[in-house]
């Protein structure tokens, strides 16, 4: 169970720097106009502005999708070990059962994230608005 935690740990800890990758195209505050046109340029449109600063409900929108990001990593990776488990369980039927559970739950889990990622953008750009 350790070996398990510890690797699912390195994992998630490996799919960080996607968060920061993803927002690598927004402006830091303060940008002058030069920067937001040089960035546009390279990254395509972008939410650049020298006076904006973050908005509340921008920082917990950015909150919340970095807790959507985890949660579906989470599950894709329980998909794939799960398929691993039941390719490697050579017959045994306890296994092939556990291993078509974990699989089960980890799909529903993905589409209970998904469905929740789709509601709590809704309701955030109702507030928004």
């Amino acid at each position: 169970m350790r070996d398990k935690l510890l690797r699912l740990s390195i994992g998630l800890a490996a799919l960080l720097p996607l968060q920061a990758l993803a927002t690598a195209s927004q402006a830091p505050a303060g940008a002058n106009t030069a920067q937001c046109q040089g960035l546009n340029a390279v990254a395509g449109p972008t939410e650049c502005s020298s006076s904006s600063a973050p908005t509340l409900s921008g920082k917990v929108g950015n909150v919340i999708d970095t807790l959507f990001l985890v949660a579906g990593a989470v599950a894709v990776i329980i998909i794939i070990l799960s398929g691993i488990r039941y390719i490697t369980s050579t017959g045994d039927a306890t296994r092939i059962k556990s291993a078509k559970d974990s699989l089960l739950y980890a799909v529903i889990g993905l589409v209970v994230v998904i469905i929740a990622r789709m509601i709590v953008g809704f309701v955030i750009g109702q507030i928004a608005l």
